[in-house]
């Protein structure tokens, strides 16, 4: 009975031992399975943080990137506001030139038209003195030939003691010529002067009528010298 009992003792504990050593294959077993999860999950924590310090570092980059922007933007928004002050004064400065522009123009169209009314006056005045210095000269040659031949046609008789009346007639009479040749370069000195102002005008302002009314008055001061170089030229004859 007493080795029955042995028997039984023993077969409990050899029971017991193969469960002990299943139990701890199965254990070393998950073990195992266990280190070898462990070790993907560390490579795939290693990966991760891998991809986070990637992930950071393009988060860095592009923070500075934003920040680069964000100057170059104030920048740019700093230079467009310039320009716009800038566009806005040039503005104020077209339209204040626009205004004195317009108003030199008209200036210059009243002037003109001053310069015109004066210029024809001048023409006139021109025209009457050579007409007085031709009709001057005629009794200046009239008075010469008088006083060459004192001969009365008229009354056909001698002149007697008239030739001291002649020849002061003859020197006030030559005087008035001086005075009128004189006259007549002031008068063409002065419509010079008024031609020359109507080209300034001209060259200050592309007005076609003004640049016909100036082709005018240079035809006609042309025309009006050959005229004077003519009547002197007959003067003299």
């Amino acid at each position: 009975m007493i080795r029955t009992y042995s028997n039984y003792i023993t077969e409990a504990v050899r029971s017991d031992r193969n469960l002990y050593s299943k139990n701890l294959i199965e254990s070393q077993d998950e073990i195992g399975e266990m280190k070898r999860k462990l070790k993907i999950m560390n490579h795939q924590i290693n990966q991760l943080k891998e991809e986070i310090q990637g992930k950071e570092q393009l988060m860095l980059n592009v923070i500075a990137e934003r920040d680069v922007l964000g100057t170059q933007l104030v920048r740019r928004n700093d230079e467009l506001a310039l320009l716009y002050e800038k566009l806005k004064i040039q503005q104020l400065t077209l339209n204040k030139g626009e205004l004195q522009y317009k108003t030199r123009l008209e200036d210059l169209r009243t002037s003109l038209q001053d310069n015109v009314s004066n210029t024809d006056d001048l023409k006139r005045e021109i025209f009457h003195v050579q007409r007085e210095l031709l009709r001057e000269r005629t009794r200046c040659r009239a008075l010469e030939e008088e006083l060459e031949n004192p001969m009365n046609v008229h009354r056909w008789r001698k002149l007697e003691g008239s030739d001291q009346i002649l020849q002061k007639r003859l020197i006030q009479k030559a005087e008035e010529v001086v005075q009128k040749e004189l006259l007549i370069q002031e008068k063409k000195k002065s419509y010079k002067k008024k031609v020359s102002t109507l080209s300034l005008i001209h060259s200050r302002q592309p007005d076609p009528e003004v640049a016909e009314q100036l082709s005018i008055y240079q035809e006609t001061l042309k025309a009006k010298t050959k005229q004077l170089k003519s009547l002197a030229s007959e003067v003299n004859k």
